[in-house]
C-alpha cells in the first residue's frame, strides 16, 4: 500500500483535534492538554487559554466551528480553518535503476506471473495553514496545531514520514482569491518518505525444470 502524505497528516490533525476536544469537555481542567501548554498564555484582553477553550467545546452546529480541509478552501477562509497544502516535493537520495531489489518482487503463484516492485525516496514540505478574520484566533490555533504535532511526532513516524522537521511562517494570500480582512499563518512540516509500486506489467517465471538425458554422458538437455 503506498504513502499519500496528505492523508496521513490529515487524520493526524482531525483526530487529534477531536481528542483535544473530548480532552476539554470530559477531564477535569487541570488535567488536561490544554491547561498543561496554554494556561496563563495572554496578550492585554485576549486570554489564550480561554479562548482556545472555548473554540474547542463549540458544538457542531456552531459557524465558526473549527474544521481541516484538504488543499486551500477560499470558501472557509475567513472562518477558523486549517488547511493543508503542497508547496513542495522531490525525489531524495535514490538509487539507480528505480531501486529495483529493493523491495522483493510480488509473486503470483497461481497465475505464474511476478510483479518487479520499484522504489522511490520522496523529500516534501507541507504547509498547515491556518485562516481566520481574528489575528489572535489565527495565532492561537497556529500555536496548538504546533504543540498537536510535536506530542504526536513520534505516531506520524510510524505512519511512515520520517525525519520530520517542523517550521513556521507569515502566508501572503492573493487579495483576488481571499478577501483583505482575512489572516493566515503557517506551520510547515519537511519530511521523507517512500513508496514501493509494482511495475504495470507482469513477467512470466520459471516454474518446473525438467532435465531429460544421461548426465553421466554430458548430452543432456534442459526443458523449461
Amino acid at each position: 500500500m503506498i504513502i499519500l502524505p496528505e492523508i496521513i497528516l490529515f487524520k493526524v490533525i482531525d483526530g487529534v483535534l477531536n481528542k483535544l476536544k473530548a480532552d476539554t469537555k470530559q477531564h477535569d481542567e487541570q488535567k488536561t492538554f490544554l491547561y498543561r501548554t496554554m494556561k496563563g498564555v495572554s496578550l492585554r484582553e485576549f486570554d489564550f487559554y480561554k479562548q482556545a477553550k472555548e473554540l474547542l467545546t463549540r458544538e457542531l452546529d456552531h459557524p465558526r466551528q473549527l474544521e481541516v480541509r484538504m488543499f486551500f478552501d477560499t470558501e472557509r477562509a475567513s472562518l477558523p480553518t486549517i488547511h493543508i497544502t503542497l508547496p513542495s516535493e522531490s525525489e531524495e537520495g535514490n538509487g539507480i535503476g528505480i531501486d529495483q531489489g529493493y523491495e522483493s518482487d510480488i509473486i503470483d503463484g497461481v497465475q505464474g506471473k511476478q510483479y518487479v516492485q520499484y522504489n522511490r525516496m520522496f523529500r516534501a514540505t507541507y504547509n498547515i495553514v491556518v485562516t481566520s478574520d481574528n489575528t489572535f484566533e489565527v495565532i492561537m490555533i497556529h500555536s496548538l496545531i504546533k504543540h498537536m504535532l510535536l506530542a504526536m511526532m513520534d505516531i506520524i513516524e510510524l505512519n511512515g514520514l520520517r525525519n520530520i522537521k517542523l517550521g513556521a511562517q507569515d502566508i501572503r494570500m492573493d487579495s483576488d482569491i481571499v478577501p483583505l480582512n482575512v489572516f493566515s499563518r503557517a506551520v510547515t512540516i519537511t519530511f521523507e518518505y517512500e513508496n514501493a509500486v509494482p511495475s504495470f506489467t507482469e513477467e512470466d517465471f520459471v516454474e518446473t525444470l525438467i532435465f531429460t538425458g544421461d548426465p553421466t554422458l554430458n548430452n543432456g538437455s534442459v526443458v523449461i
